[in-house]
Order: C-alpha cells, then sequence, then structure tokens
C-alpha cells in the first residue's frame, strides 16, 4: 500500500475506532493480519495516539479547563464552589491509578494475549452482549454533584477490564458509567476526559521507547503529519457521532457490528486451524 493512502487509512481508523465502543487496539491487530502488515513503527504508532489526543482535548477544553482550575483553586483557597470540580478531578485521578496498577500487575499476561485472535473475537462477542444490555439501563439521573468514590473505583475497574484485546476503552467505560447511573452528558465526559491520562501515559511510554531504541520511522514526515490530521479529523467525528449515538440510545447497534467480527473471526480460525 502506498505510504501515503496507508497514513490516511490507518490514521482514519485510529481516530475512529479510539472513541468508538469497538476496540481500536483490536482493529489494527486484525488489519495487520488481514493485509500481512506488520506493526507500525514507534514514531507511527506515537503520531497516531497525538492526533486523537489533540482531538479530545479540544473537544474537551472548557471542562478540561474549569475541573484543573477548580481543583488547584480548592486546595489552595478551599472555596466550597470549586469542591465539586476538586472532587471531579480526584474521581479522575483515582480511577486513572487503579488502571494504572492493573497494567502493572498483568502487563507480562496482556503482552501474551495482545495479538490473540481467539481473544479478540471472544473480547469483541462480549463488548457486544454488554452494549445491547446496557441500552435497556442507560436512564441514569446522577449528575457530577452525586459523584462518589465508589463510582471513581467502577470507572477505574472498567478501564482496567480494557486492556484486554478487543474490549473497548470507551465501551467499557460507557457502559460502567450508565450501569452507575450517570446521566448521559455525564458518562460521555467520564469516560473521555478519563482517556486522556491514559492515552498521554501511553505516548509518553512509547516516545520513551523510541528514544531509548533510536528507531528512526520509515516514512517520510509528510506521512507522518497526514496520520496525524487523519487521526484527529477522524476523532473529531468520531466523538460528535458516539454523543449522538448514546443520547439517542441506539449503542446497540454497535453490537451487531462486534458480534459480526467475532463470527468472522471464529470462522477463520476454525479453517485455519
Amino acid at each position: 500500500m502506498n505510504e501515503w493512502l496507508f497514513a490516511i487509512f490507518i490514521g482514519v481508523l485510529q481516530g475512529l475506532t479510539e472513541w468508538w465502543p469497538i476496540s481500536s487496539s483490536a482493529h489494527l491487530v486484525l488489519f495487520e493480519k488481514m493485509f500481512n502488515f506488520e506493526q507500525a513503527d514507534l514514531t507511527f504508532e506515537l503520531m497516531l495516539h497525538f492526533g486523537s489526543l489533540l482531538a479530545v482535548l479540544i473537544f474537551f477544553w472548557k471542562d478540561i479547563s474549569s475541573i484543573v482550575i477548580q481543583f488547584f483553586r480548592y486546595i489552595m483557597k478551599r472555596n466550597k464552589q470549586d469542591q465539586i470540580g476538586f472532587l471531579f478531578g480526584l474521581y479522575i485521578i483515582i480511577s486513572t491509578f487503579i488502571t494504572f496498577v492493573g497494567y502493572v500487575v498483568f502487563d507480562d499476561l496482556l503482552n501474551q494475549i495482545k495479538n490473540s485472535l481467539l481473544v479478540i473475537a471472544l473480547a469483541f462477542f462480549a463488548t457486544g452482549i454488554f452494549l445491547w444490555i446496557i441500552q435497556r439501563y442507560a436512564t441514569g439521573r446522577k449528575t457530577i454533584e452525586r459523584l462518589t468514590f465508589w463510582d471513581s473505583i467502577g470507572m477505574g475497574i472498567a478501564q482496567t477490564i480494557a486492556l484486554i484485546p478487543g474490549i473497548s476503552r470507551s465501551g467499557s467505560t460507557l457502559v460502567a458509567a450508565l450501569w452507575l447511573g450517570m446521566e448521559k452528558p455525564l458518562a460521555i465526559r467520564y469516560s473521555f476526559i478519563m482517556a486522556i491520562p491514559i492515552i498521554a501515559g501511553g505516548a509518553i511510554l512509547t516516545t520513551v521507547d523510541l528514544l531509548q531504541s533510536g528507531v528512526k520511522g520509515s516514512l517520510t514526515e509528510g506521512p507522518y503529519l497526514l496520520a496525524i490530521l487523519s487521526s484527529f479529523f477522524s476523532a473529531i467525528l468520531g466523538i460528535k457521532w458516539l454523543m449522538g449515538i448514546l443520547e439517542r440510545v441506539k449503542l446497540h447497534y454497535f453490537s451487531y457490528y462486534t458480534w459480526m467480527l467475532s463470527l468472522i473471526i471464529i470462522i477463520y480460525l476454525i479453517l485455519n486451524g
């Protein structure tokens, strides 16, 4: 595949699947298997994550800046009006910490199964079930003022489960948020803002690996930039579309897609077993 076309395709794939409940990591693995394509170099991987991160930062910039300001202002001045923003920021930190601990504890196991088609097929099937079920419970009324410490624990566990290949991060955290009774706008807000430290952390680790290995990407600077742009713009569209889909309680549409992929993978494994 031409490197410019590849940059556009993989950028769009990453940008959309990063935020839709269909697992971006699993789609990249399937792409590699389907086209017999070896995993992209570290620089290229970093560019893809940067595009997705930039999209969510811009999309939720007002929320993020407000939370950060209220968080530190409450620490310094203890203004009661800043307490809600402080607690929300604290809950995001707790959820992120739980995911970090899960990553450290299960790192070896995750590396062993990250390219397993069987694991991905089963994870796709499970994702579809939970997306189908949750549409019946997507009527929560819990606002940001009513969030608790236990909600942050539940969200952290959900995000940790998404470390399994084929389990979507956005899907698992949205399902968890709705299951915990959050209203849909808050569920989206919590799920997506919680992704920022995770994606940023992944980008930092990739940068460290890149610096240590001294690897230089095989693609030119042009395709790298194109990958960032395509990942960024497709991520913006993906976030907007998902918000509209969730508002209309249509998450089960993604169930059909994940079940179809699960079936295709299982058939492939049987025929090539």
